[in-house]
């Protein structure tokens, strides 16, 4: 698209859930060490702290630019580190978003962005947007 090509709301909100449906049923897994550039980098030297499983569908239908997430499972942190991203993954395991993890300003937050190996960890609530590009 060029840089005069503007999407509506109504596209944002059918693209932002184009999105969330190929999360159905997967994953999100939280890692420390630098979010690699796209979802399609492979993660190297990262370590997987916690992954939590997915509800189908994942999220409530876009309303204005927002979705609701629904139910994430709990998951046991597999290591002990400090929670810096996380990647979302279809059903099939392939990626399809990564954001920043952290204890306040971050796309994904919680109390403390240090997970100890063996510690219980959750989504108690959480919203994905994408405004439209005016």
């Amino acid at each position: 698209m060029s840089e005069t090509t503007r999407l509506s709301q109504a596209a944002c909100d059918a693209a932002l859930d184009a999105s969330l449906a190929l999360a159905n049923g997967g994953k999100i897994t939280i890692y420390d060490g630098a979010q690699p550039e796209s979802p399609d980098a492979p993660v190297t030297t990262q370590n997987e702290l916690v992954t939590l499983g997915l509800e189908s569908p994942a999220a409530e239908p876009t309303a204005g630019g927002t979705a609701t997430m629904n139910a994430v499972t709990q998951g046991t942190a597999a290591a002990t580190g400090t929670a810096s991203w996380f990647r979302v993954y279809s059903s099939a395991g392939a990626p399809v978003w990564d954001g920043s993890v952290g204890d306040g300003a971050a796309d994904l937050n919680f109390p403390s962005t240090a997970f100890v190996a063996g510690s219980q960890y959750g989504i108690s609530g959480w919203t994905v947007s994408r405004p439209p590009s005016h």
